[in-house]
């Protein structure tokens, strides 16, 4: 739900308000899950309506960061739990399964770059591409891991910096930011990863696994471990794609984000 919009339930289908303003109507039967920024905006009606139909509320920070989901009847222990706990213990299992997880992301970060450079072949992007050929070459190689996850790092600076290249320069997209204030890609992106995280969480729970037990993100704030290692290689084909083609199609323009002080 964007800033502004107030949920109300006055009658079916549910009216959405923005600055205390009818904006559109919502019929019950297609909502699948409500999402929102922080727990501001939302009647005491409208939680017990949603939950009454089995639909989850899911808040995030302004930040994009994710909070907690609110749900009818509290989900059962995970069926994979025991098993879980016992490859946890495996360092060997955790090790290789890390090592694939990067292997994973960086392949897709580098079609990505293939797929938006065909009609430009800058230095940059042939650096990225070349650096983190060299580094999956690598991945087998390394000796512990925060070297492992040093080296997924250094493939993030060289994969944004060339993303810089392909989006259009009127968006100043300069790095990746996770508290980018007025930054229009910066804020598509966390958004998107955010909407991305919560649709993992709920493949994550209905497959019978615990989200607490991963092998690359072992000390991650706001988000649950095995999460953000099934999120990592869905990045990139998912949201920075999607982000990177409205940019450069102009679907979507820098003049349509607005300053949280001006909303």
């Amino acid at each position: 739900m964007n800033r502004g919009l107030s949920l109300k339930v006055q009658s079916e289908p549910i009216p959405l308000f923005h600055k205390q303003q009818p904006h559109t109507l919502v019929p019950i039967d297609h909502l699948n899950q409500i999402v929102l920024l922080s727990y501001s905006n939302l009647s005491r009606q409208a939680i017990n309506l949603a939950l009454f139909h089995g639909i989850p509320l899911t808040f995030f920070t302004h930040q994009r960061d994710y909070l907690e989901c609110w749900e009818a009847q509290p989900k059962s222990p995970a069926k994979y739990l025991a098993q879980q706990k016992k490859r946890s213990q495996d360092l060997e299992f955790i090790r290789t399964t890390a090592e694939s997880i990067i292997r994973a992301k960086l392949h897709n970060c580098c079609t990505l770059i293939l797929k938006f450079s065909s009609s430009q072949k800058t230095v940059i992007l042939q650096k990225a591409l070349n650096a983190m050929a060299l580094l999956m070459d690598d991945l087998p190689l390394t000796e512990s891991f925060n070297v492992l996850r040093s080296y997924e790092a250094v493939a993030a600076e060289f994969y944004f910096s060339a993303l810089a290249q392909l989006l259009p320069s009127n968006f100043h997209f300069v790095k990746r930011s996770q508290h980018p204030g007025f930054d229009p890609i910066n804020n598509l992106l966390s958004l998107g990863y955010a909407l991305l995280s919560q649709e993992i969480y709920e493949i994550v729970h209905s497959s019978g696994l615990d989200i607490h037990f991963g092998s690359l993100h072992l000390n991650v704030h706001n988000l649950a471990p095995l999460v953000s290692d099934f999120m990592a290689e869905f990045r990139a084909p998912i949201v920075e794609e999607l982000v990177v083609h409205l940019a450069i199609s102009q679907i979507i323009t820098p003049e349509e984000f607005t300053p949280a002080d001006d909303q």
